[in-house]
């Protein structure tokens, strides 16, 4: 897995992302304003005319951002930013924000190609369906976030700085969390975790001025630390990043929870739509817990219970470093089973990552994805 420097957005930028209610936004038409745009960087309207974009330049709905060999910066009025690097084709489908989350508010994108730096702003936080990232392969739907995506020759690849996506086609859905890579390789190719991470490079453009240089420098000041997670690795090869970050000395908190011998009980907190066995969706919720005592190794009382379809009671299984699987026999058609395989995120392990499969040898299929949060944590 190659690490290249990555495309940052500015400290004003994350800002603004956080405090979006602060900007005024009565009587604004557009849909967002350019930040920044160095090279040969234009937008496409609904009307096929093309005009050069510079810092300022109103983007509205049915805008299509080409970049060539440039790059640029977009900042919506919701709060939300986009950055684009070179060679990048991206679409604003269609947007609307009034200056409050009551519905009505909608931010649908398009990747054609290219790559993207996204850090969401108002719309999606209380209607998460409401911002959505569509390319040829799959969708990207949002949880609240910040993530990087590249499409390049009908291959995508996605990267969560922070928050929560889903990637999903027709096909199946993921769900991916703060540090998490997911692939699609290709039409109806169902989207899969990755090693991979999305090579989003910083480099400006060919021939740019000295000038133009330290001001791109300027405008790409590092947010926080650097954007790679999983670089730094405690002593038995755990990804600090996954495991919420290391603490004292060389110690994760994967190895603290182990070294306590302390208990997490967790419960669903979200989920993709279940599908079966040929990717048809299959309706009702999804509801479940499980614990995870990290002295043993252990899961056990694993329960998950898809509504219309399958349910599984005390499932039981093994944790190994930050992640764990478990499986059991289930109500699933004649003689069902149950395994999923999962990963524990962020400080002291407070969410986790679960994907499923029901399976019966005459009633097919039932699998999906699931978060959970740590609900409790005691000796």
């Amino acid at each position: 897995m190659r690490y290249v420097p990555q495309l940052r957005l500015t400290p004003q930028a994350l800002l603004v992302a956080l405090v979006s209610a602060c900007y005024p936004l009565s009587g604004l038409a557009a849909a967002g304003k350019v930040e920044f745009a160095v090279g040969n960087v234009v937008a496409v309207g609904p009307d096929g005319r093309s005009r050069p974009l510079s810092k300022g330049t109103d983007i509205d709905t049915g805008d299509t951002i080409q970049t060539g060999d440039g790059r640029a910066q977009v900042r919506f009025i919701d709060g939300g930013f986009i950055s684009l690097t070179p060679n990048t084709e991206f679409k604003v489908n269609e947007y609307n924000y009034s200056g409050k989350a009551d519905g009505t508010e909608k931010g649908f994108f398009g990747l054609v190609k290219g790559g993207l730096r996204a850090v969401t702003g108002a719309i999606g936080h209380t209607n998460k369906k409401n911002y959505l990232v569509n390319t040829p392969v799959a969708t990207i739907g949002i949880r609240g976030t910040e993530f990087l995506a590249t499409l390049e020759n009908d291959k995508l690849i996605v990267r969560v700085g922070d928050g929560a996506i889903y990637v999903s086609n027709a096909s199946g859905t993921i769900v991916l969390y703060k540090g998490q890579s997911g692939e699609v390789d290709g039409f109806n190719m169902r989207p899969e975790y990755s090693n991979e991470v999305p090579l989003v490079n910083a480099a400006g453009p060919r021939g740019g001025t000295p000038a133009v240089l330290r001001e791109e420098q300027r405008l790409e000041q590092p947010l926080l630390h650097d954007y790679i997670a999983g670089i730094d690795t405690t002593p038995s090869g755990t990804s600090c990043e996954l495991v919420g970050g290391c603490v004292t000395g060389s110690t994760s908190s994967m190895d603290y929870l182990v070294a306590n011998s302390l208990n997490g009980t967790y419960s669903v907190s979200g989920f993709s739509t279940p599908v079966d066995e040929n990717g048809n969706a299959i309706g009702g919720a999804v509801t479940g817990a499980f614990q995870a005592h990290f002295g043993t190794g252990t899961v056990d009382n694993f329960d998950l219970n898809v509504s219309t379809a399958a349910s599984v009671n005390n499932a039981t299984g093994s944790i190994s470093g930050s992640s764990f699987s478990a499986s059991g026999g289930a109500s699933f058609g004649s003689s069902g089973s149950f395994s999923a395989t999962g990963e524990f995120l962020g400080n002291s392990a407070a969410q986790s990552g679960v994907t499923y499969t029901f399976s019966d040898s005459t009633s097919g299929s039932v699998s999906g994805t699931a978060a959970y949060q740590q609900t409790s944590l005691t000796p």
